[in-house]
């Protein structure tokens, strides 16, 4: 049995610990205290509290998931010269192996590239026998051994595809080792037992590991993209899902919410960032002709559909990247951005938007965010931006902010140091009276 020797994500420098409230910690950030577009600085979003609080050592990181631990456990069943993985983390499991086996040639696929850099981080290094890719589909090649981390709080469909996907890739007897941290798991066993026509089963108190062989003649593979239609106005707009994509095989209200707020302008820049499938991106193109539309998405996927998207309806000035950090915008060169922000990640990559927002946009550029929860944008827009406003629609918050006109930040609030008066001393009482 292999142990990991490292737990999660990477260690976070001490210098950038801050205390206080997110928007505290946001301003202080703004100020130069840290650096704004330093990665290791944005990876203190996403930090526990206990760690902000300055509760625990500098060398405190978190713990390996369930379903990656397990993988590692089950490490001894990796067999072949060519290894292909995924990761619930940081890529705990494909470090353990590349060091414990430096024969075998491991390959890590990851479904988002930042959680592709964020493995790429680690303080060892990665070794010269273990690859680190982003893809929105494994790589066309034979493998010996298939490893796939599935958590229980993964997306069903997206479970099956790399199913299906690992199924193919697999030489010949190949073996696939799956493991999941559901206990009493039923339904990745029946969905395994759909491919391959014997399993070997190891529950464990922390989940369940499985194990089965390709079979000579695998049965038929089943395509779980999805096209569908949604109607802006008079105009019909083909779209195209697959797993992994927010929003699966439907234009989510939040998006619907977004278009219906579009600036109508003849000319301009404009950014769908989290583009997901990349409906705004289409709708903001087909509209008005005459912008130039970058969608952005940290998901290959969802850049794979939002090229297909423009392709089918003739939107000719999309430009779709795969990017995590805002690296692909230029400062000052935008004139509007929309963004629908995921919910997960304890607004990490809500910051994430908001500071790579900020330094695109030109003076006077708007900003729009779709969001159920608004109470932290406002809160925080107003260290960056003016006018912030929120107005409800479809059960959804479009907030709005402006950049100022000079380009530079709002000054901040004044400091005002807090007086407590000392409290009386307590006198004690006299038992007798002398």
């Amino acid at each position: 049995m292999l142990t990991s020797g490292f737990r999660g994500d990477w260690p976070i420098d001490s210098t950038r610990w801050h205390s206080g409230s997110r928007t505290a910690i946001l301003e202080q950030k703004l100020r130069g205290q840290t650096p704004p577009e330093s990665l290791e600085s944005r990876l203190f979003m996403n930090a526990p509290r206990r760690l902000r609080r300055g509760e625990l050592p500098p060398q405190y990181i978190p713990k390996t998931r369930p379903a990656e631990q397990l993988m590692i456990d089950a490490s001894a069943d990796v067999n072949g010269p060519k290894v292909l993985c995924n990761s619930a983390g940081r890529a705990q499991f494909a470090f353990t192996l590349a060091a414990a086996r430096p024969e075998i040639q491991l390959t890590c696929w990851f479904l988002d590239i930042y959680q592709r850099d964020q493995a790429s981080l680690a303080p060892q290094g990665v070794p010269e026998n273990l690859e680190l890719i982003c893809s929105a589909d494994f790589p066309e090649a034979e493998y010996q051994t298939i490893c796939l981390v599935l958590p229980k709080t993964g997306e069903a469909e997206l479970t099956r595809d790399l199913l299906q996907q690992a199924m193919s890739r697999l030489a010949e007897g190949g073996t696939l080792i799956a493991t999941t941290d559901m206990r009493e798991d039923q339904w990745l066993h029946d969905e395994l037992g759909r491919l391959f026509p014997k399993i070997t089963r190891r529950p464990v108190r922390k989940g369940v590991t499985y194990l089965a062989v390709k079979p000579e003649a695998p049965k038929k593979l089943k395509n779980h993209d999805c096209e569908f239609v949604f109607r802006d106005g008079e105009r019909l707009i083909r779209m195209k899902s697959r797993p992994g994509v927010f929003a699966h095989r439907k234009l989510d209200v939040g998006a619907r919410t977004l278009i219906s707020v579009l600036e109508p302008m003849e000319q301009g820049r404009v950014v769908d960032m989290g583009c997901g499938s990349g409906g705004v991106a289409v709708a903001a193109a087909l509209r008005h002709p005459g912008l130039d539309v970058l969608a952005i998405d940290s998901n290959p996927r969802a850049i794979e559909c939002t090229e297909w998207a423009a392709k089918e309806n003739g939107a000719t000035r999309i430009e779709a990247v795969l990017d995590a950090r805002g690296e692909s915008l230029d400062s000052n060169t935008i004139d509007v951005v929309y963004a629908n922000p995921p919910y997960f990640s304890n607004y990490r990559i809500a910051g994430i938007f908001v500071e790579t927002a900020f330094r695109a946009l030109r003076p006077g550029g708007r900003f729009y965010i779709v969001t159920k929860a608004p109470s932290w944008y406002i809160e925080s827009l107003p260290l960056l931006f003016e006018e912030v406003t929120s107005e409800l629609i479809r059960g959804y918050s479009i907030v709005r902010a402006m950049k100022s006109l000079s380009g530079k930040m709002p000054a901040p609030a004044p400091e005002y140091e807090e007086i407590r008066k000392p409290k009386p001393k307590r006198r004690k009482p006299k038992l007798y009276e002398e």
